[in-house]
């Protein structure tokens, strides 16, 4: 574990064991260290989806040069996730419906975890308002679940299933996330496997406009 995710998952020891826990297994497995490199050390990051606000973390602690801005419309995990902040000035999060709400100016644009608990008509949705929202040059950045492996899927599918309570997802294969991306009008659209060493199936979309 790096001295950074450490630092993360330490924000959340105030809020109990199971949070703690569940803070450290969500930064473990987005695998930042893969693709944060890629990401601009300044601007405006929007993070959709934010829940408890661990990736929101991640990249405000990584680069303080960055404004971060977590976004989610759970009102308790909103509540938890603004109390990690301090007294930090690149950081802070808002309860809004990510999926109707207005879209703040963005450079970078994060969605960790978060589409595949949407459904397929609500991913295409997203990502299209992503596409129409951000300018030239800027960056989504997407961790989600892989199909492939199918042992690994069903790893991370288990995993997510505790996780979240048992909530289900829609989960698409590396082509369908590719082909939605260009079709929202991202020029380029790399694709970052995270599952090595691990029995998990991770992948990262970095979409380029």
């Amino acid at each position: 574990m790096s001295s950074l995710v450490r630092e993360v998952t330490a924000l959340y020891a105030p809020f109990g064991l199971w949070r703690r826990f569940y803070a450290g297994c969500r930064v473990a497995l987005s695998r930042f260290d893969l693709v944060e490199h890629q990401l601009p050390p300044g601007g405006r990051v929007l993070d959709l989806g934010c829940g408890y606000g661990i990736a929101a973390n991640y990249l405000a602690l990584s680069s303080p040069g960055r404004s971060v801005l977590g976004i989610d419309w759970d009102a308790k995990r909103i509540a938890i996730a603004e109390k990690t902040v301090g007294a930090r000035p690149n950081l802070g999060f808002i309860r809004a419906d990510v999926l109707r709400s207005e879209m703040p100016r963005a450079d970078v644009v994060l969605m960790n975890d978060f589409l595949h608990h949407l459904s397929l008509k609500d991913q295409e949705g997203m990502l299209k308002r992503v596409g129409e929202a951000l300018g030239p040059g800027s960056i989504v950045l997407i961790h989600e679940v892989n199909t492939r492996p199918f042992w690994k899927f069903v790893c991370s599918f288990l995993s997510d299933m505790v996780l979240y309570a048992f909530e289900g997802g829609h989960f698409r294969p590396p082509e369908e996330w590719v082909a939605l991306l260009k079709g929202a009008g991202f020029s380029s659209v790399e694709t970052v496997l995270g599952d090595q060493g691990s029995i998990f199936a991770r992948v990262s979309y970095i979409a380029r406009k």
